[in-house]
């Protein structure tokens, strides 16, 4: 069986997307507030339809004072990165 990229984004990496727009979230955000328990998986999909999503650490703190290192995404540009160099 050949693998081969979906033209379609599922619902919960368009949701993902939108939230996205407002401002950056980190993971645990995501799975806490949206229900989203693989951000990681919905990113990649918006990564491979062409959106430009900037990746960092945040540092949070958990109710027992632990701190802890998670990612942090950030949506750069909804658009194809080859959509600029297309012009020509």
């Amino acid at each position: 069986m050949l693998k081969r990229k979906r033209k379609y984004l599922k619902p919960q990496a368009l949701f993902l997307r939108d939230r996205l727009i407002e401002r950056p979230y980190n993971t645990y955000e995501l799975r806490a507030k949206f229900n989203i328990y693989n951000p990681a998986s919905r990113i990649s999909e918006l990564i491979d339809d062409g959106c430009v999503i900037e990746k960092g650490w945040a540092i949070i703190k958990d109710i027992n004072g632990g701190l802890h290192r998670i990612r942090q995404y950030s949506l750069v540009s909804q658009f194809n990165k080859e959509a600029d160099n297309d012009e020509g």
